[in-house]
């Protein structure tokens, strides 16, 4: 019979009823903005990042050699901007001469403005060949 749920003779429309979901899609939620502390690090952040990269060098026996990478790097910066530790690589361009320039770029571009706590920075150094482009 009708009522009995299972296999049915007729074809069917294949649209089934919302019955626990909303009758028609929902418009995006509120965006939740971020807290001054998260907006504060973002922008420490993204400084650190710009003044480690204008100090980035390719190394010309790689670029001779026509080789590219991506080295990241990982550090801390304490609260007064000094780089505290060491500067690790934690993903290597598989090239020495890659790794130990981002590394350098990072030495180079220390100190970093001061900030209210310590701040653990990890940094995608990507080297593109001059000559390939």
């Amino acid at each position: 019979s009708a009522e009995t749920p299972g296999a049915v003779a007729e074809n069917t429309s294949g649209v089934a009823p919302a019955v626990y979901g909303a009758p028609v899609p929902l418009p995006p939620g509120p965006t939740v903005a971020m807290s001054a502390r998260e907006a504060e690090r973002a922008r420490y952040e993204r400084e650190i990042r710009r003044r480690a990269q204008s100090m980035l060098v390719f190394p010309k026996k790689l670029a001779l050699e026509l080789q590219q990478g991506e080295t990241i790097v990982r550090f801390l910066v304490s609260a007064d901007g000094a780089v505290s530790g060491t500067i690790d690589v934690t993903k290597s361009a598989g090239f020495h001469e890659f790794d130990e320039q981002a590394r350098l770029a990072v030495k180079k571009a220390a100190p970093f403005p001061a900030m209210p706590g310590p701040l653990v920075v990890n940094m995608r150094f990507v080297f593109e060949n001059p000559v390939l482009r």
